[in-house]
């Protein structure tokens, strides 16, 4: 666990508890297998069931169950560390992250979420953990305002010479919607993914770089000088498909070089934190 202010919380075993690493888990954190969802149904009279229009997913909460600080070095040094404890968590209003570090066929993983406090603290007798070095938490509740997990991007830049023929693997749990980064010198660059193809009419200079994020959600083209362009009125409406090795990419453009590089990030999103 990563608190609200930078600092790192490892989980270890009653025998490694120390100053420096004072946490334990009684019990596996729940919200590990992903978040509760509803369905979003229409239903009318006379109709027998009812015809399915989506699923919402909803925020994830992680539990930390039987939390245990302790037993450290009992002293003035227990509280102290207690109280940093206390404050990695902040109010609510700040996030921190949570990591799930795993293995699976000889492949670690590393999936994390953001996460701010749900439930509030336990008021321990602060004198008891001065005597003793120790306090038994309980369960802590810590809400992710996402529902998915998350893994570090795919994040991939292609050359002039490997425009032609380029794919990309997306194999998380979900279609995502690409950001893309075009690095000059280019004329007319061309960018799209599994069957789209959108060329900018426009030149990026050597040295220059346009951004582009393609979720609706959150739709932006900026130039080399970080000016919104998103007027220009190219918009894109393909996702990168979920679980599937090689898409094809439409890449092109006209008066590169050898430092031309067209960038593409794809967010990796998961059900489960395993």
């Amino acid at each position: 666990m990563t608190g609200v202010d930078g600092s790192v919380w490892p989980f270890v075993g009653r025998d490694d508890c120390t100053l420096e690493t004072p946490l334990r888990l009684g019990k596996t954190p729940a919200g590990l297998s992903g978040a509760p969802g509803k369905h979003d149904d229409d239903q009318n009279v006379d109709q027998p069931g009812v015809t399915w229009r989506s699923k919402t997913l909803l925020p994830n909460v992680i539990t930390l169950k039987s939390l245990r600080f302790g037993p450290v070095t009992r002293g003035q040094d227990a509280l102290d560390r207690w109280l940093q404890f206390c404050n990695a968590f902040g109010d609510g209003r700040q996030l921190g992250e949570f990591h799930a570090l795993s293995l699976l066929s000889g492949e670690p993983r590393d999936r994390f979420q953001y996460w701010r406090l749900l439930s509030e603290l336990p008021d321990p007798d602060y004198m008891q953990v001065i005597n003793t070095g120790f306090v038994n938490v309980g369960d802590i509740a810590l809400r992710s305002d996402e529902s998915w997990w998350r893994e570090d991007p795919v994040d991939v830049s292609y050359t002039p010479t490997q425009f032609a023929g380029a794919t990309v693997a997306n194999m998380c749990d979900d279609d995502v919607w690409g950001y893309w980064e075009i690095i000059g010198p280019i004329t007319n660059p061309t960018i799209g993914l599994a069957g789209e193809s959108i060329t900018i009419l426009v030149t990026v200079p050597a040295g220059q770089s346009w951004k582009i994020n393609t979720d609706p959600n959150n739709f932006s083209i900026r130039d080399g000088a970080n000016v919104d362009r998103s007027w220009l009125r190219h918009y894109w409406r393909k996702k990168a498909p979920r679980k599937t090795a090689a898409i094809p990419l439409a890449l092109g453009g006209t008066s590169t070089n050898s430092n031309t590089r067209i960038r593409l990030v794809l967010p990796q999103v998961y059900r489960s934190a395993l």
